[in-house]
């Protein structure tokens, strides 16, 4: 079907009979997503959307007919401006996740996932079918072409998205891939059965396999550009379908202008239209100086603010005419990533940095008090742990820490201090705030490395850390608890890439807990009962937290705000996190000017 309700949510309300398990374990593991696969069961007139036939063509489901009559329409024409800070790494889809404009341009995905509504839209594919618990179906649109400088505009069969999605484990092991195993280990196999049909064979049942693959990173690219580049598209402009074709690059930045073999819609879902974008340019320009991002863009010379604001840098810009600010909930989170092979032997110093950080001065002075206890899952679901459970397991006692930290001898495991990296492409209040906390609570010197974009990935999954400390937040996928923030925590995610939390660790300590919270998660990520995955989600979160390890997670905004240009419609007002190329403005199609 061309849109899903969650399965998840649905099971929440009416329990788990027999034949939901069977179509609904197809995708069923982790988190909050065990999708159901379309398929309608005695207790569907409970549900809230009316699912129909697994088998039912994206045309021709109740589902899709409401959302077609539902999409708000817009004018055609124009030019988006944007900006960003730092030229772009890389164009690799299947590498890079710091780029998020360029996947969600020049290439075309699967389906799409939209967080705040926990549905999926389906893209290339017209059709989803879960055919077994470990096989899922899907069938591509008729006419799909790559773009013209794209292997000559070739037909775009199920073969290439197998191929895309089977590049994974290489780039990952060749090319240092920030597209961490969590998102596509849990695939085994492909077939392609005829040019339109693909089928995945998965590991073990997941249930956020639907979610997952709307990441960026799932784009489908052309096999003859990957080979003819040596395995990497890394400075390739165009290697795929999507809706448009990149015409520059260079240090000024970037345009994307409209793809003249793009497919149909048909009908229009979600923020698809039937004929493509209604803008026909995306201008994205490098400018570094943040002042001057913020002049140009109340002044109107550019159209979407990519600069997260606060609460009162929202009701400053409210004032300006041509600003339209926005608010909603904020889905992300944000870690203080341990060097764990530097923190793992050493528990009481764990602690006592996690004592040092006063969380509640964290929220009054970072989120100007709109902010929450942050924790290993994500704030937006329902198995995070309350905020008074929290409070408890996250305390501030600097006499305790200073205690344990002479126990543990810090000063002799780390005779230099702490040292820990600052983003020149963002503001460093968070780091300046957890310096100085540190500094006057544990009596620890702390050394900031400022570093540019392509610096501060580099430094960051290194595998000789020349940090202890590295705050990090992922938003190139928000939709599953699994990659929302566990994905810090697990050493087949970014608590390996970047935590040195491994399986092969040579330090016994490192490697036991790695083990076991890898256990963890794969116990509660194969468990089908919403109750009781939802037990095992909050015992792991409140293990990791006793631990003080693999990261020690920080306060999070309650709120994000954004703005853009009042002229500009059909914004996505609930989704617009600009990390994100899955969902949010720059994947949207019906944005378009008054």
């Amino acid at each position: 079907m061309a849109s899903q309700d969650n399965y998840w949510l649905r099971a929440r309300a009416r329990g788990v009979t027999r034949r939901n398990f069977l179509y609904g374990s197809g995708v069923a593991a982790a988190g909050s997503a065990a999708l159901l696969a379309g398929c309608g069961d005695d207790d569907d007139e409970t549900s809230p959307t009316a699912a129909g036939s697994a088998t039912t063509a994206a045309s021709g489901s109740a589902t899709a007919a409401a959302t077609t009559a539902a999409a708000a329409t817009g004018k055609r024409g124009g030019t988006i401006i944007t900006s960003k800070a730092a030229p772009d790494t890389g164009l690799d889809p299947a590498i890079t996740v710091t780029n998020p404009l360029h996947p969600a341009k020049a290439y075309s995905h699967i389906l799409q996932y939209h967080l705040t509504e926990n549905k999926f839209h389906l893209d290339l594919a017209e059709k989803f079918e879960q055919a077994d618990p470990t096989t899922m179906v899907f069938t591509l649109r008729p006419g799909l072409k790559f773009a013209p400088q794209v292997a000559n505009g070739r037909a775009l069969t199920a073969a290439d998205v197998a191929y895309s999605y089977g590049r994974f484990p290489g780039t990952l092991k060749n090319f240092g891939s920030e597209v961490n195993g969590l998102q596509w280990n849990w695939m085994d196999s492909f077939e392609t059965p005829d040019e339109r049909t693909l089928k995945i064979k998965l590991k073990t049942p997941y249930a956020s396999a639907i979610p997952t693959m709307g990441s960026s990173a799932f784009a489908v690219v052309a096999k003859e550009l990957v080979e003819a580049n040596g395995g990497k598209l890394s400075d390739v402009m165009n290697a795929g379908a999507g809706p448009y074709v990149m015409t520059k690059r260079d240090s000024s930045g970037a345009r994307y202008e409209r793809n003249p073999n793009y497919y149909k819609h048909t009908p229009a879902i979600g923020t698809f239209v039937q004929d493509g974008p209604y803008i026909d340019v995306w201008d994205e320009l490098i400018i570094q100086d943040l002042a001057a991002v913020e002049a140009r863009f109340l002044a109107g010379d550019t159209h979407i603010y990519t600069q997260g604001i606060d609460k009162l840098k929202a009701q400053e810009f409210a004032s300006n005419k041509n600003v339209s600010v926005v608010k909603a909930t904020f889905p992300g989170n944000s870690q203080m990533q341990l060097d764990n092979e530097k923190w793992a032997a050493h528990p009481k110093l764990r602690e006592a940095l996690s004592l040092s950080i006063d969380r509640t001065k964290y929220i009054a002075s970072i989120h100007l008090g709109e902010g929450q206890l942050g924790s290993p899952v994500g704030p937006i679901f329902d198995s995070v742990l309350s905020q008074a459970e929290l409070k408890e397991l996250q305390k501030f006692d600097p006499a305790r820490a200073k205690q344990l930290w002479a126990e543990g001898n810090g000063n002799t495991v780390f005779p230099n201090g702490l040292r820990t990296v600052s983003a020149t492409f963002a503001p460093t209040t968070n780091i300046d705030f957890l310096k100085r906390e540190i500094e006057a609570n544990l009596g620890v010197k702390v050394t900031v490395t400022p570093a540019d974009l392509a610096a501060y990935v580099a430094i960051a999954t290194a595998r000789d850390k020349q940090w202890e400390i590295f705050v990090a937040s992922e938003f190139s996928l928000v939709t599953i608890p699994d990659y929302n923030a566990l994905t810090f925590y697990i050493p087949t995610g970014y608590g390996a890439i970047f935590g040195n939390q491994r399986l092969d660790s040579a330090i016994p300590a490192n490697a036991e807990f790695a083990k076991t919270a890898l256990d963890k998660f794969n116990q509660q990520a194969q468990e089908l009962d919403p109750a009781k995955r939802k037990q095992l989600l909050r015992d792991m979160q409140i293990y990791f937290l006793k631990e003080f390890r693999p990261a020690l997670p920080m306060p999070v905004g309650q709120f994000q705000y954004a703005a853009h240009s009042s002229k500009l419609r059909n914004y996505p007002e609930k989704e617009f996190p600009f990390g994100n190329a899955g969902s949010g403005p720059y994947r949207a199609h019906n944005l378009s000017f008054a």
